[in-house]
This record gives structure tokens, C-alpha cells and sequence, in this order.
């Protein structure tokens, strides 16, 4: 008889475990993400409205500036995340399992490859509608990660 309650026990243990995967396999990718504490919030959105009025004002040098704070807002919000990583191309490319789509998380890659061209390339030339398309990427990037 005592056999027979560690049978049970064993039975239940693996349905439950069968469980448990089963449903985290099918909840979409972004609904198993960590979500930021509300003041991480508010400071993201916060500094969003910055950047908007950067993209707004327009110029190259705001446009820059712009592309710049947006990237340093997506890492902000990695590491507030828990992301781990040592740099955050590390903390990207560990945050893919975050994001809702690929193109989403494709789209992130995009715009840190255009942030990396403002700060590495010395005669790149930021032209508005190309900043505006790469603030658009990295909002679309908050607004997944739960930032926005």
C-alpha cells in the first residue's frame, strides 16, 4: 500500500511539472518578461518625452542626441529588467526571449546599429527622416519591454 501512495505522488508530481511547461510554452513571448517597477516607468517615460522633443525640434545635432538617449533609455531598461550582461550589446542579445515579435527585437538591433554609427563613424551624416525612423524602432522597443 505504501507503494502505492509514492506511485500517486510520482504520477502528480509529473503532471503537474507537464503542467507547468505546457503553459508557459503557450503564453506569448512577451507575456514572460519582468516587469519594471512603476518609478522605472515614469523615469522612462519621462526621458521619452525628452527625447520626443529632441526629434521634434529637429536638427542634426538634436537628431543625434536623440538617437543617442533612446539607446541609453532601451539599456536603462534592460538592466532594469535583471537582464545580464556586461556590455549591452551582451544584455541585447540575452533579452531576445523578452520581446513579442522578432521583428521587434530586430528592430532594436537596427537602431543600436544606428547609435553606433553617430558615436564610431566621424563623418556619418543623421538625416531626420532616418532618426525619426530609428526613434520610432526604439519606441517600439520600450513599449514591448513594457517601458512605454
Amino acid at each position: 500500500m505504501d507503494y502505492m501512495i509514492f506511485i500517486i505522488f510520482g504520477i502528480i508530481i509529473l503532471f503537474g511539472g507537464a503542467l507547468f511547461i505546457f503553459i508557459n510554452k503557450s503564453l506569448p513571448k512577451g507575456d514572460r518578461k519582468s516587469f519594471l517597477a512603476q518609478s522605472d516607468k515614469e523615469t522612462v517615460q519621462r526621458k521619452w518625452q525628452d527625447i520626443q522633443q529632441l526629434i521634434h525640434l529637429g536638427g542634426e545635432s538634436r537628431n543625434k542626441h536623440a538617437v543617442l538617449e533612446a539607446d541609453k533609455l532601451v539599456d536603462f531598461t534592460l538592466k532594469k529588467m535583471e537582464i545580464k550582461g556586461d556590455k549591452m550589446a551582451d544584455r541585447m542579445k540575452a533579452s531576445q526571449d523578452r520581446f513579442s515579435s522578432y521583428d521587434i527585437y530586430s528592430d532594436m538591433w537596427e537602431a543600436h546599429k544606428c547609435r553606433n554609427k553617430i558615436v564610431h563613424e566621424i563623418e556619418h551624416e543623421l538625416l531626420h527622416h532616418e532618426a525619426k525612423k530609428n526613434i520610432l524602432r526604439f519606441e517600439k522597443t520600450l513599449r514591448d519591454l513594457g517601458g512605454l
